[in-house]
């Protein structure tokens, strides 16, 4: 069976062993294994959260339409949308550089086989969403190629972003994933030194952007700096594994998170909602240059390491397909759409919502049968 590799899983259990990180060292195998099913619980409802997330399940609020933010006021459906679903995103990517830093030797050939892996699937799946995208919409690569090199600047926002579809999150990946590999042995002290200054970039850009409305593509939902602080907080997670065993430490970091996502997230909300966001993004804040969303993804990754209790067969089964739920499911939204009766559909968008799942599933057992079964 697979392995989850990439936080977005395949197939199979999670299982890793408990490692203990030393200072100045890689870290060091435990003596017995050990199941992580809270990252069961995680993957799969995050999975679900992103699905939520492009559906808009909750309807349209003001901070999608720039006319409209400025006189709206923040309800629980703001809340549910930019500080509890954008944190799927984020989270996977804990649980990715914690499962590839995990272990007690991180060697290149490892780094190198994670890669290539990662390259295969950000090469495939772009190029499977963006055929399909171009016959829906009558355009040709042609038109394609030439948008996408009209500029150095142009190819460069194309590639990193994945032309501007979730499969940027490879890409990113890939980066995380190397400058993972090369600061996990660092000193603990520098490891927090560095999540301090990763964070604190996170507002200086948005403060940037919100003020003076330029470089807007720096808090772009794909921008590569919006997530560097993953790789630290993983880094000194694994540092203080031991620690977080203990139920005092466990409860109090808890508490400390949880007042910080909420003091961050206020502040955000006053300080960043401007134009300068719709460019990249479609709303009114931004989706992952913010703080309160690193605090609050690594609240629920904490949280899902202390959980001990086995994931139900349907948790598992959403685990197990997570990757295909992540790479289908705006593709068979986009299908969905030119089908008649779809306006019928997306008024219902609870149905909407079930639809793309089951279809999504269904076809990512399809497809990961069929190249089980040696298709190429």
């Amino acid at each position: 069976m697979l392995h989850n590799q990439y936080g977005l899983s395949t197939a199979g259990d999670f299982r890793v062993q408990r490692k203990e990180y030393t200072e100045n060292s890689t870290p060091a195998s435990g003596d017995n294994d050990f199941w992580y099913h809270g990252i069961d619980y995680l993957r799969s409802f995050m999975s679900l959260a992103v699905i939520a997330w492009h559906l808009r399940l909750f309807g349209e609020t003001g901070f999608f339409h720039i006319d409209e933010y400025e006189t709206q006021t923040i309800c629980w459906v703001d809340f549910i949308y930019f500080n509890v679903l954008l944190l799927a995103v984020p989270a996977f990517y804990l649980i990715s550089l914690f499962m590839f830093s995990n272990r007690q030797v991180v060697s290149v050939k490892y780094l190198m086989n994670r890669l290539e892996r990662l390259t295969y699937l950000y090469l495939f799946w772009l190029g499977t969403g963006l055929l399909i995208y171009l016959y829906l919409t009558d355009n040709s690569i042609a038109a394609l190629y030439h948008f996408s090199t009209s500029s150095i600047k142009q190819f460069a926002l194309s590639f990193f972003s994945g032309w501007f579809t979730p499969y940027y999150f490879f890409v990113n990946l890939i980066m995380l994933t190397i400058v993972s590999y090369f600061t996990v042995t660092w000193n603990y002290r520098v490891q927090w030194l560095m999540m301090v200054f990763s964070l604190l970039q996170l507002w200086m850009f948005s403060a940037l952007v919100c003020r003076f409305e330029m470089c807007e593509y720096m808090v772009a939902y794909w921008n590569f700096f919006n997530f560097i602080p993953y790789v630290f907080i993983s880094n000194l997670i694994i540092h203080y594994q031991r620690c977080l065993n203990s139920l005092f430490v466990f409860k109090w970091l808890i508490i400390i998170l949880t007042l910080s996502c909420v003091i961050t997230a206020y502040c955000e909300w006053h300080w960043f909602l401007s134009n300068g966001n719709f460019k990249y993004n479609d709303f009114a804040l931004p989706p992952y240059m913010r703080i309160s969303v690193v605090i609050g993804a690594s609240l629920l990754f904490v949280l899902s390491l202390r959980l001990r209790y086995r994931a139900p067969k349907w948790v598992k089964f959403l685990s197990d397909n997570s990757l295909g739920l992540y790479c289908l499911h705006l593709i068979v939204m986009i299908v969905l759409q030119k089908f008649e009766g779809y306006q019928t559909i997306h008024h219902y968008r609870i149905v909407e919502f079930l639809i793309v799942i089951s279809i999504s599933i269904v076809l990512s057992l399809i497809l990961r049968r069929a190249f089980r079964t040696g298709l190429i």
